[in-house]
């Protein structure tokens, strides 16, 4: 068999300590980490071994040679452009012969790959990743395995309501050379977000080898660290001889103490009483000052620290400068400047930038202004240069003045900005969809916190909010930043862009059949924001509806009733600040459940648009089904969340849009000659049960594993989340919360005795996985 080393990264969430070294030549303990995997594939008798190169390539080809120092035979593959993991693979295609084990330059481990190819063998596998148990999968890809071993799902830097395992992706792979005719030719493609999706969508046979052996990714500052201070405990089992070890041409001067573990590379220069130790690795040709002290720290080559200097968790580049008397704590310096130091990146399951695909902001706290501004230049570096951004807010005071500072900050990172003030969310979400914007921002009052919590939402150009991984990567950007970066000169004026909404109001005109509206005996009331009464009044004198009442928000819902009552109303809407969601209440003044909406869009669906394939949310009831079925439709299962929504319905639809599910409901009253009580009247009714549980974030993955493998020999569906069918008695949902550290249980059966045994009976599952 032969190997494949992936050795072309960029490293960049290792700056500055890669801004002149390769990420693969990064040194562990006086060796580039790269020398490890060469000596791990050596050990199980790989000898032939490709190094796919691009970043700074003549560092490892220089240090490695022909390989023959090791004992094996290397060949260099070198791309002039980037060409992503799986690309790189496929440049290797004249080496490869049939099956071969694929390790990342970056990785330090010590996986038995003779144990994985005999696994690999008797799967008869198509790829065999090599993957481990992790707290959180936040950072990784993130494997659902079923009972036999086999890849159920994938999901490349899962969001937190996607966790349904804790295991990861290590980056080390076998392959059959199979897999290249799955990888485009010359241009990037990446074995996570690529190659292994369109695997598994092609029912491919993937596997998941789950090893216990030692295995850490070097690719982030504190793993890197983390890495050195392992080697120097004896954790990985790879040949290292003494927890202390002081290379040659090493000069300690007197009153030196020691601490081990330690490392001392060659030519070392230690000044009088200087402290080393423990937990700490010098670079060749350095010099610590006197009376310093130095420990769970890392130093590269050729790094000089002053007298009476004290590091502690500090990582410091190669040829950096530390001045005398300095006091550096969990900081990364760069070696070209003086005492430049940067924050630790932060780890994304403690404080996660975007939470269900919004940005929270608690706008009473003195640093929010900051944190926009930070938010804008993430934005700036993970976006094309000069994107157009259109930015609106709701009708909040405090959401609108939070709108301004956004723009500045936008502006001020050399976006053209556009803003239209305050309006419905899904008009502007129509808005970008007809401008030549790139992106959009939305800003509104959290209604579900306490206090002056505010919710920006960013969207792209087809009106979706942006996908997981462009969030992962503003939130790497912001949580890996140092300072703040503005360019003052030539900041482009804020512009005014007109409004659109006859536009939109016409859009939701022509998306019904006016003529069956016009003289329907129908009388609505609608509670919403001032812009929402002002749409209203401009829909009815279209549709000609005269009997319409339109209030503002200081209608509450016990009026509703009465209002209903007093007008002889078909029914009544009360829209939510953003004009997205709302409630509904029938002719009696009853308000309907969510599955009710869901049934009269159903129906509207199925009656007035004659489409027979119809997207519901996952955790909605079976009885749903039934009434599609009715109708001579079929109901298409998604996410629940609203990415999933708009992805599959698109940004204007009677999920996400207020103002068109009114339209679409006066419609369907006025086609039916029913009430909405009657229409709901005819739903099936199956019970369904929803309950929380308390699950920390840390728990989450492996608890949602464990539910995996006990309920491995029923049907079980990972649209969203885990869908447990049990024979004959309903179903039960379990889901991560996303925004608590919590799970929601969705259990359906036929009674509520039934429903709350099945959600029970989980919960208890939860409960005893979370104690073990």
């Amino acid at each position: 068999m032969k190997g494949i080393i992936l050795a072309g990264g960029q490293g960049t969430r290792l700056k500055p300590l890669t801004d002149e070294v390769p990420k693969p030549m990064l040194p562990l303990c006086g060796k580039p980490v790269m020398e490890y995997s060469i000596e791990l594939l050596k050990k199980h008798g790989i000898t032939d071994i490709a190094v796919t190169l691009h970043h700074l390539h003549h560092h490892i080809t220089s240090y490695f040679g022909d390989g023959s120092k090791w004992g094996v035979r290397l060949h260099y593959f070198i791309e002039k452009e980037p060409l992503g993991t799986a690309g790189s693979l496929k440049n290797t295609c004249e080496f490869i012969d049939d099956h071969c084990v694929v390790i990342s330059g970056d990785a330090l481990t010590a996986i038995d790959l003779q144990s994985v190819f005999t696994y690999h063998h008797r799967q008869q596998s198509v790829m065999t990743i090599i993957t481990k148990e992790v707290e959180s999968p936040l950072d990784y890809g993130m494997v659902l395995r079923n009972a036999s071993g086999f890849v159920e799902k994938f999901i490349e830097k899962p969001r937190r309501n996607e966790v349904t395992s804790n295991l990861i992706n290590t980056g080390v792979y076998i392959v059959t050379k199979k897999v290249l005719h799955y990888i485009e030719e010359n241009k990037p493609f990446d074995f996570s977000l690529d190659l292994i999706p369109e695997l598994l969508k092609s029912n491919e046979k993937v596997c998941s080898y789950l090893t216990e052996d030692y295995w850490i990714d070097i690719g982030q500052i504190h793993h890197y660290r983390q890495a050195n201070y392992d080697l120097l405990n004896q954790k990985p089992t790879l040949t290292f001889p003494l927890s202390t070890c002081i290379e040659e041409d090493v000069i300690i001067a007197e009153q030196v103490t020691i601490h081990p573990p330690v490392y001392i590379g060659k030519g070392v220069t230690i000044q009088k009483g200087a402290t080393i130790g423990p937990y700490t690795t010098i670079g060749s040709n350095s010099l610590i000052g006197s009376s310093s002290s130095i420990s769970y720290s890392v130093l590269l080559e050729n790094v000089f620290v002053g007298e009476e200097c004290h590091l502690y968790e500090a990582t410091v580049a190669s040829n950096a400068s530390i001045q005398q008397r300095s006091t550096l704590s969990t900081l990364v310096i760069g070696g070209d400047c003086l005492n430049k130091s940067a924050n630790e990146l932060m780890k994304s399951t403690e404080n996660p930038l975007f939470i269900n695909g919004r940005v929270i902001v608690n706008a009473q706290e003195g640093k929010s202004p900051q944190a926009v501004f930070r938010l804008c230049q993430a934005l700036r570096m993970s976006m094309p240069n000069e994107s157009v951004i259109i930015v609106g807010s709701d009708d909040d005071r405090c959401a609108h003045l939070f709108s301004n500072i956004l723009m500045s900050g936008l502006q001020l990172q050399n976006f053209k900005v556009y803003t239209v003030g305050a309006l419905p969310l899904p008009q502007l979400r129509y808005q970008v969809t007809k401008e030549a914007a790139d992106y959009m921002i939305y800003v509104h009052r959290e209604p579900h916190r306490a206090g002056s919590f505010l919710c920006l939402e960013i969207y792209n150009e087809t009106g979706c909010l942006i996908d997981s991984m462009v969030e992962w990567k503003v939130e790497k950007q912001y949580t890996s930043m140092t300072n703040l970066d503005v360019k003052i000169e030539n900041v482009s004026p804020i512009l005014k862009l007109k409004s659109n909404q006859k536009d939109y109001i016409d859009y939701l005109i022509r998306s019904i059949n006016v003529s069956s509206v016009i003289g329907a005996n129908i009388s609505i009331i609608v509670v919403g924001p001032s812009f929402i009464k002002e749409m209203v009044h401009h829909l009815c004198d279209e549709l000609r509806i005269t009997r319409y009442v339109a209030c503002g928000n200081e209608i509450n819902e016990e009026d509703i009733s009465v209002l209903i009552k007093k007008y002889r109303a078909s029914f009544a809407m009360i829209m939510d600040e953003k004009g997205e969601f709302f409630s509904l209440y029938d002719e009696n003044g009853r308000v309907l459940t969510e599955t009710n909406i869901l049934a009269l869009y159903i129906y509207s669906v199925s009656l007035t648009k004659k489409r027979s394939i119809i997207p519901v949310p996952v955790h909605y009831p079976s009885s749903l089904e039934l009434l599609a079925s009715r109708l001579h439709g079929k109901l298409v299962r998604v996410k629940s969340q609203k990415r999933a929504l708009l992805n599959v319905l698109g940004p204007i639809h009677f999920q996400v849009d207020a103002l068109y599910a009114l339209c679409q409901i006066i419609e369907l009253l006025s086609i039916q000659l029913h009430s909405i009580s009657a229409l709901i009247e005819t739903v099936p009714k199956i019970h369904i049960e929803k309950e929380h549980i308390f699950c920390p974030w840390e728990s989450q993955g492996l608890v949602m594993r464990k539910l995996l493998e006990e309920f491995s020999d029923q049907q079980i569906e990972l649209i969203d989340g885990v869908k447990v069918y049990h024979q004959n008695r309903g179903w039960t949902l379990i889901l991560p919360h996303g925004e608590m550290p919590a799970l929601t249980i969705y259990s359906e059966a036929t009674n509520e005795l039934l429903a709350k045994e099945l959600s029970t009976y989980v919960m208890r599952k939860i409960r005893e996985y979370q104690e073990k």
